[in-house]
């Protein structure tokens, strides 16, 4: 995730992780925030509004339980990733190999 990135707070039909790998986050969950950092990790329960702002560039391994049906959840578009309705434009995201020492 670019620095200051933050696609909007939503909810999901299923449970997630995040695992912070590099960088910094600030982690939403229902009404509280955390700071996170490498090796921090944080639960998004089932339809519990949450989200992750960058504050600085970072790499986030997410998690999901059940898994969702591929094609359902990833698909490429002109313009940025499509994530089931949510349009993330491709300036929040950078090269994995630009953000990994």
């Amino acid at each position: 995730m670019r620095r200051e990135s933050a696609p909007p707070l939503h909810t999901h039909t299923h449970e997630s992780i995040a695992y912070v790998v590099k960088g910094k986050v600030k982690s939403t969950v229902g009404s509280e925030e955390f700071i996170m950092g490498p090796g921090d990790v944080c639960q998004h329960p089932k339809g519990v509004l949450h989200g992750l702002e960058a504050i600085e560039d970072s790499v986030v391994v997410e998690i999901k339980s059940p898994a969702p049906e591929i094609g359902a959840f990833l698909a490429i578009r002109k313009g940025g990733l499509r994530l089931i309705g949510l349009t993330v434009p491709p300036s929040l995201f950078g090269r994995a190999d630009e953000l990994i020492e």
